[in-house]
């Protein structure tokens, strides 16, 4: 077991030759606030329509724009989901429940339990 690092990755390209990225595929988030899930659904609903036009030839490649598009909002939220994170650790400190006093809680609720 090993202590869990909070941090988030978003992806330099969502699309290389015919392959999309969406999701995790293409950025990971803390889990705060759910924007993992969200952003990952909005990649899929923006690729799905722009390989409609392209399956109608109304545009012949839409890696670049899907990628410029999808990449900002995924820093956007990247961003977004760290500050939230941050928010409950400080929540958290604040009722001395950061990573120093886990010893602590543990015998207490070992001694709780006796």
């Amino acid at each position: 077991i090993r202590p869990w690092t909070m941090g988030s990755l978003v992806a330099e390209t969502y699309a290389r030759h015919n392959v999309y990225f969406v999701g995790d595929a293409a950025h990971v988030f803390p889990p705060a606030g759910g924007f993992g899930m969200n952003t990952g659904l909005q990649d899929a609903l923006a690729l799905a329509w722009r390989i409609k036009y392209l399956t109608n030839e109304i545009i012949s490649d839409p890696g670049p724009i899907y990628t410029a598009e999808r990449r900002a909002v995924a820093h956007q939220n990247a961003a977004l989901s760290v500050r939230n994170y941050q928010r409950v650790l400080g929540v958290m400190k604040s009722c001395y429940l950061d990573e120093r006093n886990i010893p602590i809680l543990l015998k207490t609720l070992q001694a709780s339990t006796q």
